[in-house]
């Protein structure tokens, strides 16, 4: 559902970020990348929890995976 959602919206290169279901994500559906944090505060049904340090460099995107 997130990947219809950002390919309504896609003009060029699309990071899609959503959450809600508490599970850390990166993956890539018909070519957007997709991410959920997980949870910051570690609510339940996350077991840990967990934010993303993402950092762009020259259209290249980095995401950093930082549990707690």
């Amino acid at each position: 559902r997130v990947a219809e959602t950002v390919a309504e919206h896609a003009d060029g290169p699309t990071v899609g970020v959503s959450g809600h279901t508490h599970q850390v994500l990166d993956t890539r559906v018909d070519g957007y990348r997709l991410l959920n944090p997980g949870s910051a505060t570690g609510a339940w049904p996350a077991q840990e929890a967990s934010l993303m340090h993402a950092e762009v460099d020259g259209g290249d995107l980095e995401i950093d995976v930082r549990r707690g």
